[in-house]
């Protein structure tokens, strides 16, 4: 009885022994690499930059096209603005042109509003007909072009 209680106080003692008393694994000294693992290598790198530069060139000629499309782009907006500028100043000029008229015509109307007034004054103290007026009325009608037009042409 003896024989299997030493073997097992045997076993527990390696068991609980720290695993640093084991003798520590071998190093290998490091292999070189093969003539077929550095040939592999040396293809798979040739391979990665014939990639990489097709994918340069395609890149490059897509920025190529790109800077054409905007180059264009940028010619039609100039244009663009060229003949805003000119339809603003096309505008003004008719802008000016018609406040001018306007000013012309709004004197005119005052002018004919007054003579008017002035007449109606002298019918209403000389109590005239309104058959005597009508020859006064007509001198002071406006033709088309803003003439003024007497009653007998």
């Amino acid at each position: 009885m003896r024989f299997p209680t030493l073997l097992l106080l045997g076993t527990a003692a390696l068991l609980a022994a720290p695993s640093s008393a084991l003798p520590p694994p071998k190093e290998r000294a490091p292999k070189t690499a093969s003539w077929d693992e550095m040939n592999l290598l040396a293809h798979g790198m040739l391979q990665l930059g014939h990639g990489l530069k097709d994918h340069v060139d395609s890149t490059r000629s897509q920025l190529r096209q790109l800077a054409e499309l905007l180059g264009a782009h940028n010619a039609s907006i100039s244009s663009l603005e060229r003949s805003a500028v000119e339809q603003r100043r096309q505008f003004s000029r008719a802008q000016r042109l018609l406040d001018g008229r306007v000013a012309e015509l709004d004197s005119r109307v005052r002018m004919l509003a007054a003579r008017l007034a002035g007449c109606e004054r002298l019918d209403s103290a000389d109590n005239t007909s309104s058959s005597d007026r009508a020859p006064e009325l007509g001198a002071l009608q406006v033709r088309p072009g803003g003439q003024r037009g007497g009653g007998a042409e």
